[in-house]
Protein backbone atom coordinates (compact mmCIF):
# COMPACT_ATOMS: atom_id res chain seq x y z
CA UNK A 1 0.00 0.00 0.00
CA UNK A 2 1.88 3.52 -1.38
CA UNK A 3 0.49 6.41 0.87
CA UNK A 4 1.33 9.68 -0.16
CA UNK A 5 -1.75 12.04 0.05
CA UNK A 6 -0.99 15.19 2.13
CA UNK A 7 -4.54 14.45 3.61
CA UNK A 8 -3.42 11.02 4.70
CA UNK A 9 -5.35 8.00 5.25
CA UNK A 10 -8.47 7.80 7.14
CA UNK A 11 -9.28 4.44 8.84
CA UNK A 12 -12.68 3.80 10.41
CA UNK A 13 -12.11 0.05 11.83
CA UNK A 14 -9.26 -1.59 10.90
CA UNK A 15 -6.31 -1.48 8.91
CA UNK A 16 -4.66 -5.15 8.70
CA UNK A 17 -1.65 -5.38 6.43
CA UNK A 18 -0.11 -8.00 5.42
CA UNK A 19 2.50 -6.11 2.85
CA UNK A 20 4.63 -3.33 2.53
CA UNK A 21 3.65 0.17 3.57
CA UNK A 22 5.95 3.09 2.13
CA UNK A 23 4.13 6.30 3.62
CA UNK A 24 5.18 9.54 2.26
CA UNK A 25 2.39 11.48 4.25
CA UNK A 26 0.04 10.89 7.69
CA UNK A 27 -1.85 7.96 8.39
CA UNK A 28 -4.55 9.02 11.05
CA UNK A 29 -6.41 6.13 12.53
CA UNK A 30 -9.52 7.11 13.56
CA UNK A 31 -10.56 4.14 15.60
CA UNK A 32 -10.02 0.60 15.65
CA UNK A 33 -7.08 -1.24 15.61
CA UNK A 34 -3.67 -1.29 13.35
CA UNK A 35 -2.07 -4.79 12.73
CA UNK A 36 0.29 -6.38 10.55
CA UNK A 37 2.41 -2.99 10.12
CA UNK A 38 5.94 -3.43 9.05
CA UNK A 39 8.58 -3.01 11.58
CA UNK A 40 9.46 0.63 10.85
CA UNK A 41 6.86 2.78 9.43
CA UNK A 42 8.03 6.14 7.54
CA UNK A 43 5.68 8.85 7.72
CA UNK A 44 3.58 10.27 9.92
CA UNK A 45 0.89 8.30 11.80
CA UNK A 46 -1.57 9.73 14.21
CA UNK A 47 -3.98 7.58 16.31
CA UNK A 48 -6.73 9.58 17.07
CA UNK A 49 -9.45 7.20 18.60
CA UNK A 50 -11.56 9.57 20.70
CA UNK A 51 -14.16 7.56 23.25
CA UNK A 52 -13.24 7.71 26.97
CA UNK A 53 -14.20 4.03 27.76
CA UNK A 54 -12.38 2.51 24.63
CA UNK A 55 -8.72 2.15 23.61
CA UNK A 56 -6.08 1.78 20.62
CA UNK A 57 -3.36 -0.88 20.82
CA UNK A 58 -0.06 1.23 19.58
CA UNK A 59 2.43 -1.35 17.91
CA UNK A 60 5.33 -1.54 19.36
CA UNK A 61 7.70 -0.82 16.42
CA UNK A 62 9.92 1.76 14.49
CA UNK A 63 8.31 4.85 13.59
CA UNK A 64 9.24 7.96 12.10
CA UNK A 65 6.53 10.04 13.75
CA UNK A 66 3.97 9.09 16.19
CA UNK A 67 1.35 11.03 17.17
CA UNK A 68 -1.32 10.38 20.43
CA UNK A 69 -4.39 12.26 20.42
CA UNK A 70 -7.86 12.27 21.80
CA UNK A 71 -9.35 10.37 25.07
CA UNK A 72 -9.49 6.90 24.46
CA UNK A 73 -6.29 5.16 26.07
CA UNK A 74 -3.66 4.52 24.00
CA UNK A 75 -1.45 1.36 24.78
CA UNK A 76 1.65 0.20 23.79
CA UNK A 77 1.57 -3.04 22.33
CA UNK A 78 4.18 -5.92 22.80
CA UNK A 79 2.89 -7.73 20.56
CA UNK A 80 6.19 -7.41 17.96
CA UNK A 81 9.43 -9.77 19.10
CA UNK A 82 12.92 -9.78 18.55
CA UNK A 83 14.35 -13.45 16.78
CA UNK A 84 15.17 -14.35 20.70
CA UNK A 85 11.39 -13.78 21.37
CA UNK A 86 12.44 -10.62 23.53
CA UNK A 87 9.98 -7.61 23.00
CA UNK A 88 11.27 -4.60 20.59
CA UNK A 89 10.51 -1.08 21.93
CA UNK A 90 8.94 0.68 20.71
CA UNK A 91 11.04 3.95 18.89
CA UNK A 92 10.36 7.01 17.49
CA UNK A 93 13.18 8.68 15.02
CA UNK A 94 11.81 12.15 14.40
CA UNK A 95 9.17 13.02 17.23
CA UNK A 96 6.66 11.72 19.16
CA UNK A 97 3.81 13.70 20.47
CA UNK A 98 0.97 13.43 23.08
CA UNK A 99 -1.26 16.14 22.10
CA UNK A 100 -4.17 17.74 23.66
CA UNK A 101 -6.13 15.39 25.82
CA UNK A 102 -4.06 12.51 24.48
CA UNK A 103 -3.54 9.71 26.74
CA UNK A 104 -0.33 7.27 26.40
CA UNK A 105 0.06 4.62 29.08
CA UNK A 106 2.14 1.35 29.01
CA UNK A 107 -0.12 0.00 31.48
CA UNK A 108 -2.69 -2.79 30.64
CA UNK A 109 -3.64 -5.98 31.89
CA UNK A 110 -1.96 -8.91 30.39
CA UNK A 111 0.54 -6.98 28.74
CA UNK A 112 4.42 -5.57 29.16
CA UNK A 113 5.90 -3.46 26.89
CA UNK A 114 9.93 -2.45 26.92
CA UNK A 115 10.33 1.44 27.40
CA UNK A 116 9.80 3.83 24.87
CA UNK A 117 12.81 4.78 23.22
CA UNK A 118 12.72 8.85 21.91
CA UNK A 119 15.58 9.98 19.32
CA UNK A 120 14.87 13.13 18.58
CA UNK A 121 11.75 15.54 20.46
CA UNK A 122 9.43 14.32 22.37
CA UNK A 123 5.77 16.55 23.37
CA UNK A 124 3.86 16.37 25.50
CA UNK A 125 0.88 18.48 26.37
CA UNK A 126 -1.30 15.59 27.62
CA UNK A 127 -0.71 12.38 29.62
CA UNK A 128 1.38 9.35 29.67
CA UNK A 129 0.99 6.96 32.55
CA UNK A 130 2.36 2.98 33.19
CA UNK A 131 6.03 1.80 34.63
CA UNK A 132 8.22 2.25 31.71
CA UNK A 133 9.93 5.15 30.96
CA UNK A 134 9.69 7.09 27.78
CA UNK A 135 13.88 7.83 27.73
CA UNK A 136 15.23 10.42 25.30
CA UNK A 137 18.88 8.40 24.13
CA UNK A 138 19.40 10.12 20.42
CA UNK A 139 23.64 9.33 20.99
CA UNK A 140 24.59 11.47 18.07
CA UNK A 141 22.61 14.91 18.72
CA UNK A 142 20.73 17.27 21.88
CA UNK A 143 16.72 16.53 22.03
CA UNK A 144 13.89 19.32 22.97
CA UNK A 145 11.34 18.07 25.43
CA UNK A 146 9.17 20.04 24.73
CA UNK A 147 5.49 21.34 26.13
CA UNK A 148 3.96 21.07 29.90
CA UNK A 149 2.24 17.68 29.96
CA UNK A 150 2.96 14.69 32.49
CA UNK A 151 5.04 11.83 32.69
CA UNK A 152 5.03 8.79 35.13
CA UNK A 153 8.33 7.87 34.27
CA UNK A 154 10.50 10.28 32.10
CA UNK A 155 15.26 8.92 31.39
CA UNK A 156 17.45 11.33 30.02
CA UNK A 157 19.97 9.15 28.49
CA UNK A 158 21.41 11.35 25.90
CA UNK A 159 25.54 12.49 26.31
CA UNK A 160 24.61 15.64 24.61
CA UNK A 161 21.82 16.39 26.48
CA UNK A 162 18.15 17.80 26.43
CA UNK A 163 16.40 20.87 26.62
CA UNK A 164 13.64 22.05 27.96
CA UNK A 165 11.10 24.13 25.86
CA UNK A 166 7.41 25.38 26.37
CA UNK A 167 7.35 25.67 30.52
CA UNK A 168 8.28 22.06 31.08
CA UNK A 169 6.68 19.17 32.01
CA UNK A 170 5.09 17.46 35.12
CA UNK A 171 7.41 14.06 36.13
CA UNK A 172 6.20 11.03 38.58
CA UNK A 173 10.16 9.27 38.41
CA UNK A 174 12.88 11.39 36.66
CA UNK A 175 15.98 9.29 35.60
CA UNK A 176 19.14 11.21 34.94
CA UNK A 177 21.14 8.59 32.98
CA UNK A 178 23.59 10.67 30.89
CA UNK A 179 24.20 14.51 29.92
CA UNK A 180 22.64 17.37 31.41
CA UNK A 181 18.91 18.14 31.57
CA UNK A 182 18.71 21.80 30.64
CA UNK A 183 15.96 23.34 32.12
CA UNK A 184 15.60 26.89 33.41
CA UNK A 185 13.50 29.11 35.29
CA UNK A 186 11.67 29.93 32.78
CA UNK A 187 11.18 26.47 31.02
CA UNK A 188 11.20 23.98 34.31
CA UNK A 189 10.71 20.57 35.23
CA UNK A 190 8.04 20.06 38.09
CA UNK A 191 8.34 17.20 40.54
CA UNK A 192 4.75 16.18 41.95
CA UNK A 193 4.30 14.53 45.24
CA UNK A 194 6.24 11.31 46.28
CA UNK A 195 8.26 11.83 43.01
CA UNK A 196 11.78 10.21 42.34
CA UNK A 197 14.66 11.59 41.24
CA UNK A 198 17.56 8.66 40.09
CA UNK A 199 20.84 10.30 38.94
CA UNK A 200 23.30 8.48 37.76
CA UNK A 201 27.44 9.29 37.93
CA UNK A 202 27.92 11.31 34.53
CA UNK A 203 24.25 13.10 34.04
CA UNK A 204 23.29 16.36 35.78
CA UNK A 205 20.50 18.87 35.85
CA UNK A 206 20.73 22.82 34.71
CA UNK A 207 18.51 23.84 37.25
CA UNK A 208 16.60 23.16 40.48
CA UNK A 209 13.11 21.75 39.47
CA UNK A 210 10.06 22.76 40.56
CA UNK A 211 9.03 20.23 44.22
CA UNK A 212 5.37 19.88 44.47
CA UNK A 213 5.65 18.34 47.66
CA UNK A 214 8.18 15.71 48.79
CA UNK A 215 10.58 14.25 46.63
CA UNK A 216 13.06 10.90 46.58
CA UNK A 217 16.57 10.64 45.56
CA UNK A 218 18.39 7.71 44.60
CA UNK A 219 21.93 7.86 43.41
CA UNK A 220 23.76 4.97 41.67
CA UNK A 221 26.62 4.24 39.09
CA UNK A 222 30.51 3.65 39.26
CA UNK A 223 32.59 6.39 40.60
CA UNK A 224 31.44 9.28 43.04
CA UNK A 225 29.11 12.40 42.72
CA UNK A 226 28.66 16.09 43.80
CA UNK A 227 25.12 16.58 44.82
CA UNK A 228 23.64 19.42 42.37
CA UNK A 229 20.32 20.57 41.29
CA UNK A 230 18.12 17.80 41.95
CA UNK A 231 18.38 17.98 45.88
CA UNK A 232 16.11 19.90 47.57
CA UNK A 233 17.52 23.06 49.47
CA UNK A 234 14.59 23.26 51.54
CA UNK A 235 14.47 21.26 54.68
CA UNK A 236 10.87 19.64 54.18
CA UNK A 237 11.04 18.25 50.62
CA UNK A 238 13.16 15.32 50.90
CA UNK A 239 11.65 12.64 51.81
CA UNK A 240 14.28 9.80 51.48
CA UNK A 241 17.43 9.46 49.83
CA UNK A 242 19.62 6.30 48.82
CA UNK A 243 23.15 6.60 47.76
CA UNK A 244 24.07 3.49 45.38
CA UNK A 245 27.10 4.73 43.80
CA UNK A 246 30.53 2.51 43.77
CA UNK A 247 32.83 5.41 45.84
CA UNK A 248 30.02 7.49 47.31
CA UNK A 249 28.74 11.49 47.01
CA UNK A 250 29.74 14.58 48.39
CA UNK A 251 27.13 17.09 49.53
CA UNK A 252 27.00 20.57 48.30
CA UNK A 253 24.87 22.34 51.33
CA UNK A 254 23.49 20.82 54.29
CA UNK A 255 20.31 17.80 53.96
CA UNK A 256 17.52 16.82 55.71
CA UNK A 257 15.95 13.63 55.01
CA UNK A 258 12.91 12.86 56.35
CA UNK A 259 11.66 9.21 56.47
CA UNK A 260 14.36 6.93 55.07
CA UNK A 261 17.95 6.62 54.58
CA UNK A 262 20.22 4.56 52.75
CA UNK A 263 23.54 4.23 52.53
CA UNK A 264 25.56 1.82 50.60
CA UNK A 265 28.77 3.54 50.09
CA UNK A 266 29.91 6.63 52.18
CA UNK A 267 28.08 10.42 52.07
CA UNK A 268 31.40 13.32 52.23
CA UNK A 269 29.46 16.11 53.81
CA UNK A 270 32.32 18.34 53.86
CA UNK A 271 33.53 18.97 50.33
CA UNK A 272 37.21 21.14 51.18
CA UNK A 273 38.31 22.32 54.17
CA UNK A 274 36.39 25.92 53.85
CA UNK A 275 32.75 24.18 53.74
CA UNK A 276 31.45 21.85 56.40
CA UNK A 277 28.05 20.96 55.76
CA UNK A 278 25.06 18.46 57.50
CA UNK A 279 23.44 15.87 56.84
CA UNK A 280 20.04 16.14 59.24
CA UNK A 281 17.79 12.81 59.60
CA UNK A 282 14.50 12.55 60.88
CA UNK A 283 13.21 9.20 60.33
CA UNK A 284 12.41 6.97 62.77
CA UNK A 285 13.94 3.74 61.65
CA UNK A 286 17.51 3.82 61.91
CA UNK A 287 19.29 4.48 58.62
CA UNK A 288 20.39 1.08 56.80
CA UNK A 289 24.25 0.39 55.62
CA UNK A 290 24.44 -1.58 52.47
CA UNK A 291 28.01 -3.00 53.08
CA UNK A 292 31.25 -2.49 55.28
CA UNK A 293 32.49 0.75 52.93
CA UNK A 294 29.12 2.73 53.89
CA UNK A 295 29.65 5.48 55.92
CA UNK A 296 28.78 9.44 56.61
CA UNK A 297 31.98 10.97 56.92
CA UNK A 298 31.51 14.46 58.43
CA UNK A 299 28.11 15.83 60.19
CA UNK A 300 25.01 13.67 60.69
CA UNK A 301 22.78 14.96 63.11
CA UNK A 302 19.58 13.23 64.74
CA UNK A 303 16.65 14.63 65.69
CA UNK A 304 13.35 12.97 68.62
CA UNK A 305 15.70 10.82 69.79
CA UNK A 306 13.78 8.26 71.95
CA UNK A 307 14.70 6.77 75.12
CA UNK A 308 15.51 3.07 75.98
CA UNK A 309 16.12 2.98 71.57
CA UNK A 310 19.43 2.40 70.17
CA UNK A 311 19.94 5.25 68.04
CA UNK A 312 22.39 4.75 65.12
CA UNK A 313 24.43 7.98 63.15
CA UNK A 314 27.18 7.89 60.86
CA UNK A 315 28.25 3.83 60.57
CA UNK A 316 26.53 0.87 62.24
CA UNK A 317 28.91 1.12 65.37
CA UNK A 318 28.25 4.71 66.23
CA UNK A 319 25.28 4.87 68.83
CA UNK A 320 23.58 6.84 71.50
CA UNK A 321 21.35 5.06 73.66
CA UNK A 322 19.56 6.92 77.18
CA UNK A 323 18.00 4.10 79.57
CA UNK A 324 15.57 7.16 81.16
CA UNK A 325 14.24 10.76 80.58
CA UNK A 326 16.53 11.66 83.49
CA UNK A 327 20.06 10.80 81.58
CA UNK A 328 17.97 12.32 78.54
CA UNK A 329 17.80 15.61 80.32
CA UNK A 330 15.67 17.16 77.55
CA UNK A 331 17.84 16.51 74.78
CA UNK A 332 16.03 16.48 71.66
CA UNK A 333 18.70 16.77 68.64
CA UNK A 334 21.99 15.09 68.80
CA UNK A 335 25.05 15.88 66.01
CA UNK A 336 27.94 13.53 65.75
CA UNK A 337 31.24 15.17 63.21
CA UNK A 338 33.01 11.92 62.86
CA UNK A 339 36.70 12.47 60.62
CA UNK A 340 37.73 8.86 59.52
CA UNK A 341 41.79 8.70 58.97
CA UNK A 342 42.14 11.55 60.71
CA UNK A 343 44.05 12.13 64.14
CA UNK A 344 42.02 15.36 66.38
CA UNK A 345 43.71 18.87 65.56
CA UNK A 346 43.67 19.19 69.50
CA UNK A 347 47.25 18.85 71.24
CA UNK A 348 48.65 15.56 71.50
CA UNK A 349 45.89 14.33 68.96
CA UNK A 350 47.97 12.00 67.44
CA UNK A 351 49.67 10.71 71.05
CA UNK A 352 48.72 6.61 70.88
CA UNK A 353 45.57 6.87 69.33
CA UNK A 354 43.67 5.21 66.52
CA UNK A 355 43.32 7.73 63.21
CA UNK A 356 40.06 8.81 64.07
CA UNK A 357 38.39 11.50 65.87
CA UNK A 358 34.54 12.33 66.31
CA UNK A 359 32.73 15.07 68.41
CA UNK A 360 29.20 14.98 70.06
CA UNK A 361 26.99 18.11 70.46
CA UNK A 362 23.54 17.47 71.77
CA UNK A 363 20.77 20.40 71.61
CA UNK A 364 17.54 20.95 73.69
CA UNK A 365 14.10 22.03 71.63
CA UNK A 366 15.10 25.49 71.35
CA UNK A 367 18.18 24.44 69.96
CA UNK A 368 20.32 25.89 73.15
CA UNK A 369 23.43 23.85 73.18
CA UNK A 370 23.70 20.91 76.67
CA UNK A 371 26.84 20.89 78.40
CA UNK A 372 26.04 18.75 81.12
CA UNK A 373 23.91 16.95 82.97
CA UNK A 374 23.63 14.63 79.82
CA UNK A 375 24.69 10.87 79.99
CA UNK A 376 24.64 8.33 77.46
CA UNK A 377 25.74 5.13 76.70
CA UNK A 378 28.15 5.80 73.30
CA UNK A 379 29.61 3.05 70.66
CA UNK A 380 31.99 4.15 68.56
CA UNK A 381 33.98 2.04 65.60
CA UNK A 382 36.63 2.65 63.00
CA UNK A 383 38.25 0.71 60.41
CA UNK A 384 40.64 -2.29 61.19
CA UNK A 385 42.49 -4.09 58.34
CA UNK A 386 45.49 -4.60 59.67
CA UNK A 387 46.76 -6.41 56.50
CA UNK A 388 45.99 -3.19 54.68
CA UNK A 389 47.94 -0.52 55.81
CA UNK A 390 45.98 2.36 53.55
CA UNK A 391 43.03 1.30 55.50
CA UNK A 392 43.47 0.68 58.70
CA UNK A 393 42.95 2.78 61.51
CA UNK A 394 44.22 1.03 64.34
CA UNK A 395 47.86 2.01 63.59
CA UNK A 396 48.69 -1.62 65.39
CA UNK A 397 47.61 -0.72 68.35
CA UNK A 398 46.64 -3.58 71.05
CA UNK A 399 42.71 -3.58 70.86
CA UNK A 400 42.00 -4.74 74.30
CA UNK A 401 43.67 -1.75 75.88
CA UNK A 402 42.02 0.99 73.93
CA UNK A 403 39.92 3.34 75.31
CA UNK A 404 37.45 6.21 74.46
CA UNK A 405 39.29 9.41 75.65
CA UNK A 406 37.59 12.90 76.17
CA UNK A 407 38.96 16.42 75.74
CA UNK A 408 38.51 18.14 78.82
CA UNK A 409 40.35 20.88 80.55
CA UNK A 410 43.21 21.15 77.72
CA UNK A 411 44.03 17.01 78.26
CA UNK A 412 42.84 13.92 76.73
CA UNK A 413 40.91 12.47 79.60
CA UNK A 414 40.23 8.73 79.79
CA UNK A 415 36.31 7.34 79.86
CA UNK A 416 36.97 4.93 82.54
CA UNK A 417 33.73 3.08 81.43
CA UNK A 418 35.19 2.21 78.04
CA UNK A 419 34.74 -1.87 77.10
CA UNK A 420 37.70 -3.68 75.56
CA UNK A 421 36.57 -3.47 71.75
CA UNK A 422 35.61 -6.03 69.54
CA UNK A 423 36.22 -6.60 65.91
CA UNK A 424 35.03 -8.31 62.90
CA UNK A 425 38.20 -8.32 60.82
CA UNK A 426 36.31 -10.16 57.94
CA UNK A 427 34.32 -6.63 57.53
CA UNK A 428 37.38 -4.59 58.71
CA UNK A 429 35.88 -2.76 61.87
CA UNK A 430 36.70 -2.62 65.42
CA UNK A 431 33.85 -1.78 68.21
CA UNK A 432 33.30 -0.93 71.68
CA UNK A 433 31.03 1.52 73.56
CA UNK A 434 31.24 3.75 77.10
CA UNK A 435 28.74 4.34 79.49
CA UNK A 436 27.74 7.46 81.27
CA UNK A 437 29.27 9.70 78.42
CA UNK A 438 28.54 13.15 78.44
CA UNK A 439 27.02 14.27 74.88
CA UNK A 440 29.74 16.97 74.37
CA UNK A 441 33.18 17.69 73.38
CA UNK A 442 35.78 15.88 71.64
CA UNK A 443 36.62 12.30 71.73
CA UNK A 444 39.29 9.71 70.49
CA UNK A 445 40.23 6.18 70.66
CA UNK A 446 43.80 5.57 72.26
CA UNK A 447 45.90 3.84 75.17
CA UNK A 448 45.32 4.60 78.29
CA UNK A 449 47.52 7.97 79.01
CA UNK A 450 48.27 10.55 81.49
CA UNK A 451 47.45 9.27 84.75
CA UNK A 452 47.84 5.30 84.72
CA UNK A 453 46.48 3.49 87.13
CA UNK A 454 49.27 0.46 87.68
CA UNK A 455 49.30 -2.75 89.28
CA UNK A 456 52.64 -5.07 90.00
CA UNK A 457 51.62 -8.20 91.86
CA UNK A 458 52.80 -11.92 93.25
CA UNK A 459 51.18 -14.55 94.16
CA UNK A 460 51.88 -18.05 94.53
CA UNK A 461 49.64 -21.44 94.33
CA UNK A 462 50.32 -24.43 95.96
CA UNK A 463 48.61 -26.84 93.46
CA UNK A 464 51.46 -26.38 90.83
CA UNK A 465 53.99 -25.44 93.17
CA UNK A 466 57.10 -27.67 92.39
CA UNK A 467 60.68 -27.15 93.09
CA UNK A 468 61.04 -23.58 94.14
CA UNK A 469 58.69 -22.43 91.17
CA UNK A 470 54.93 -23.09 89.56
CA UNK A 471 54.90 -25.45 86.90
CA UNK A 472 53.73 -24.80 83.34
CA UNK A 473 52.49 -28.06 82.34
CA UNK A 474 48.99 -26.69 81.17
CA UNK A 475 51.11 -24.64 78.91
CA UNK A 476 53.66 -27.35 77.62
CA UNK A 477 50.25 -29.54 76.54
CA UNK A 478 49.07 -26.86 74.88
CA UNK A 479 45.96 -26.90 77.61
CA UNK A 480 45.60 -23.26 77.86
CA UNK A 481 42.76 -21.80 75.39
CA UNK A 482 43.24 -18.42 73.94
CA UNK A 483 40.12 -17.50 75.38
CA UNK A 484 39.00 -17.78 79.00
CA UNK A 485 37.26 -21.01 79.63
CA UNK A 486 33.40 -20.04 80.39
CA UNK A 487 34.00 -21.82 83.98
CA UNK A 488 34.47 -19.62 87.22
CA UNK A 489 35.90 -18.05 88.41
CA UNK A 490 37.19 -16.50 85.04
CA UNK A 491 33.18 -16.09 84.17
CA UNK A 492 32.90 -13.52 86.80
CA UNK A 493 34.68 -11.39 83.97
CA UNK A 494 31.64 -9.74 81.97
CA UNK A 495 34.69 -9.27 79.44
CA UNK A 496 35.51 -12.60 79.59
CA UNK A 497 34.26 -13.11 75.56
CA UNK A 498 36.21 -10.18 74.38
CA UNK A 499 39.46 -11.21 75.62
CA UNK A 500 41.42 -13.15 73.26
CA UNK A 501 45.27 -13.62 72.78
CA UNK A 502 46.95 -15.10 69.71
CA UNK A 503 49.37 -17.00 71.87
CA UNK A 504 50.28 -17.78 75.08
CA UNK A 505 53.24 -15.81 76.91
CA UNK A 506 55.87 -17.45 78.23
CA UNK A 507 56.33 -19.48 81.30
CA UNK A 508 52.37 -19.22 81.95
CA UNK A 509 50.91 -21.33 84.13
CA UNK A 510 47.08 -20.36 83.70
CA UNK A 511 44.55 -17.83 83.58
CA UNK A 512 43.52 -16.40 86.55
CA UNK A 513 41.38 -13.46 87.51
CA UNK A 514 41.43 -10.23 90.01
CA UNK A 515 38.60 -8.82 92.11
CA UNK A 516 37.99 -5.49 93.14
CA UNK A 517 35.48 -5.41 95.87
CA UNK A 518 33.82 -1.89 97.09
CA UNK A 519 33.19 -3.93 99.93
CA UNK A 520 34.44 -6.68 101.80
CA UNK A 521 30.99 -8.22 101.53
CA UNK A 522 28.66 -6.91 98.81
CA UNK A 523 28.82 -3.64 97.09
CA UNK A 524 29.73 -3.54 93.52
CA UNK A 525 32.59 -5.88 91.97
CA UNK A 526 35.30 -5.65 89.24
CA UNK A 527 37.33 -7.94 87.66
CA UNK A 528 40.68 -8.48 85.57
CA UNK A 529 41.68 -11.17 83.51
CA UNK A 530 45.07 -11.76 83.57
CA UNK A 531 47.79 -14.61 83.55
CA UNK A 532 49.90 -16.19 86.61
CA UNK A 533 53.09 -16.57 85.53
CA UNK A 534 55.46 -19.82 86.56
CA UNK A 535 57.67 -17.07 89.27
CA UNK A 536 54.75 -15.70 90.80
CA UNK A 537 54.07 -12.43 88.98
CA UNK A 538 50.39 -11.49 87.28
CA UNK A 539 50.61 -10.32 83.57
CA UNK A 540 48.76 -8.82 81.76
CA UNK A 541 47.44 -10.80 78.69
CA UNK A 542 50.45 -9.26 76.89
CA UNK A 543 52.81 -10.51 78.93
CA UNK A 544 54.03 -7.33 80.53
CA UNK A 545 54.26 -7.35 84.66
CA UNK A 546 52.49 -3.58 85.10
CA UNK A 547 48.89 -4.35 85.09
CA UNK A 548 46.94 -1.37 83.62
CA UNK A 549 43.99 -0.91 85.69
CA UNK A 550 42.42 1.84 84.06
CA UNK A 551 40.09 -0.29 81.71
CA UNK A 552 38.43 -1.49 84.19
CA UNK A 553 36.43 1.19 84.97
CA UNK A 554 36.41 1.49 88.60
CA UNK A 555 35.82 4.89 90.04
CA UNK A 556 38.21 6.81 92.56
CA UNK A 557 38.17 5.35 96.05
CA UNK A 558 39.10 2.33 98.44
CA UNK A 559 38.83 -1.46 97.57
CA UNK A 560 38.87 -5.06 98.93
Amino acid sequence: MLLIASEGAFVQYALDNNGKISNKGTIRVKSGQVRGLPDTLNGRIEFLQNRFSSQQSIPNIVYEQLVIKNRAKKIVSDAYKNPDGTVRPLITLDSLIISDSGYFTTRWIGTNPENIEARASVLNKADYTGPKYIKLNNEVKEQDLIGNGKFSKLEIDNPNGVNVKEGGARVDSLRLTRGTLRNSRENNIKMTDSSLIERQVGATIAAAPEFEGKSSIRYHGEGSLLTGNEMPIDSTSLLALSVETSAGIVLNHDVTVANELFIGSSIETEPDSLKRYALTYLGEKNPQFGNSEAEIKGTMRRKNVAVRDTVVFNNPYTFVYFQNELNKNGTHSISFRVRPSAFSPLPLGDANKVKRHFSIQSYDKSYNLIKSDVVARVGYGWRFSPDQAERDETLLLPLEQLVLQRYLDNTWNEVHSSQIADSRESVGWAFSYADDVTLYGDFSIGMPGGAHLLMAARVFMEGPWRNGSMAADLLSRNLITTTPPDVYPYNLDPKREKISVVSIPDSVVDWIVLEFRTQLIGGRQYYKTCFLKQDGTISDINGFNDINLNSVGMPRGNYY
